[in-house]
C-alpha cells in the first residue's frame, strides 16, 4: 500500500478469517483501525486484540449491519464466491458507498472449491463495481503471479479497484489480459484428469488385447 501512495486510516475485510491480511496491515500501519467481519465458524482465540471483530454469517446477514463507517481500504478475498448473487451485489453497494479503495478477488468459472455458489469472471467483477463508481487497476497480480509462498488463487483473481477521482502512485501497466488463468490452476484440474483418462485407457487398450488375444 505504501508504494501506491495509499495510508489507510480505516481497514475493513469482509470474510476476514481470523484476520490474517489485517494483521499484516497493522504490522505496517500500526495506527490504523481494523474492522473484521465473518462468521460464527470462526476460532476467535486466534483473532490480533487489535482487530475489532464483528461476527456475522455473510450469506445470512445483510449489510444493514455493516457498521455505517467510511473505509479508507476493504478487502474481499475469496468470499463473493461464497454468497448468493443478492448477497453479493449488497457487498458491491456497500464497497461503492463506503470505500475508497478495495482489494477483491473472486473465484473464476471452473476454479471450484468448498462452498462455492458463484463463481465470476473477473472481468463481470469489474463491469459490476464499476458501475459503483470503480476503475480496476490490475497492478497487484504481477507482482504477486510467480511468487510460490503466495497461494496461487490470489495470484490469479486478486485486483485492485479505485474510487473514480482517487489517484494512486504506480509505474506498472495493466496486463493486456484480465480474465487470467494461473498455470498452477491449470496443473490442479487439468493434471488430475488427465492422469485419470491415462488410467481408464490402458486399463481399456489391456482389455482390447486381452480379447483380441485369444
Amino acid at each position: 500500500m505504501k508504494e501506491l501512495g495509499i495510508t489507510p486510516r480505516a481497514v475493513i475485510d469482509i470474510g476476514c478469517g481470523v484476520g490474517a491480511w489485517l494483521e499484516a496491515i497493522d504490522q505496517v500501519f500500526p495506527q490504523c483501525s481494523l474492522l473484521g467481519i465473518d462468521g460464527e465458524w470462526v476460532p476467535k482465540q486466534f483473532i490480533s486484540p487489535n482487530i475489532d471483530f464483528h461476527e456475522m454469517e455473510l450469506s445470512v446477514t445483510g449489510v444493514e449491519f455493516f457498521p455505517d463507517s467510511e473505509f479508507d481500504l476493504a478487502l474481499c478475498l475469496e468470499v463473493l464466491e461464497h454468497l448468493s448473487d443478492d448477497r453479493v451485489d449488497q457487498i458491491l453497494d456497500f464497497l461503492g458507498k463506503n470505500v475508497s479503495y478495495a482489494v477483491v478477488s473472486v473465484a473464476p468459472p471452473g476454479q471450484g472449491g468448498v462452498g462455492h455458489v458463484n463463481e465470476m469472471p473477473l472481468s463481470e467483477l469489474k463491469e459490476r463495481m464499476g458501475c459503483r463508481g470503480f476503475r480496476c487497476i490490475d497492478i497487484i497480480r504481477p507482482k504477486i503471479w510467480n511468487d510460490q509462498n503466495v497461494p496461487y488463487w490470489y495470484r490469479q483473481n486478486c485486483v485492485l479497484f479505485v474510487k473514480q477521482g482517487l489517484s494512486i502512485s504506480h509505474s506498472h501497466s495493466d496486463w493486456g489480459g484480465f480474465d487470467l488463468i494461473h498455470p498452477e490452476t491449470l496443473n490442479e484440474k487439468v493434471v488430475p484428469s488427465l492422469t485419470y483418462a491415462k488410467k481408464h485407457l490402458v486399463g481399456w487398450l489391456r482389455m482390447k488385447a486381452g480379447l483380441l488375444g485369444r
